[in-house]
């Protein structure tokens, strides 16, 4: 799979690795990172605030990303190939911390659920799509944090769900990674 990745990929380039979450769209992104000069920016750093949430933000696809804010501070420099300032969030907290900057470099990898959908407006070199068997999915929860089982179970695996049955999920690229993470 990463050899498959890597032969593709040429500078510059916007990556974009979207999937079911616990399907190693993460470790991908990071195995990527230590055979290219790129940079990563990870979805998750984009929640939106649990206060700011609209009251129907489960009825709407990426509900719960800060869109406006991605767009700001990610998307917009990265078409025009500029440096970029950005805070990631902290869901412990609700918080966002310290803002980073980050130099622009050719090849940027964008990793997490609903990165296709922030960028469908955008022009994209490469979209992976992840994908994992449901009871391999559960056994990666449980040996994460065995205690965020309902809270996925509820609510994170039905929403994106949701955004994979009203979503047209173009991708260059599609991996079932039961077997491999």
């Amino acid at each position: 799979m990463i050899d498959n990745i890597l032969h593709s990929i040429t500078a510059p380039m916007i990556i974009l690795i979207d999937g079911r979450c616990l399907s190693g769209k993460t470790v991908l992104a990071a195995q990527l990172a230590d055979n290219l000069d790129c940079n990563i920016i990870h979805i998750d750093d984009f929640y939106l605030p649990i206060s700011k949430r609209n009251d129907n933000w489960k009825k709407e696809i990426a509900g719960n990303i800060d869109k406006i804010r991605f767009h700001k501070e990610i998307i917009q420099p990265l078409v025009h190939q500029q440096d970029y300032i950005y805070q990631s969030f902290s869901c412990t907290n609700q918080q966002l911390n310290d803002a980073i900057k980050i130099s622009y470099k050719p090849i940027t990898i964008i990793e997490g659920s609903y990165s296709f959908y922030l960028f469908r407006n955008e022009k994209v070199d490469l979209k992976i799509l992840l994908d994992v068997d449901k009871d391999k999915q559960i056994a990666r929860i449980l040996s994460r944090n065995p205690n965020s089982l309902d809270s996925f179970q509820q609510t994170w695996i039905p929403l994106e769900e949701h955004y994979y049955q009203n979503f047209d999920m173009c991708y260059d690229q599609y991996y079932d990674t039961t077997e491999l993470f």
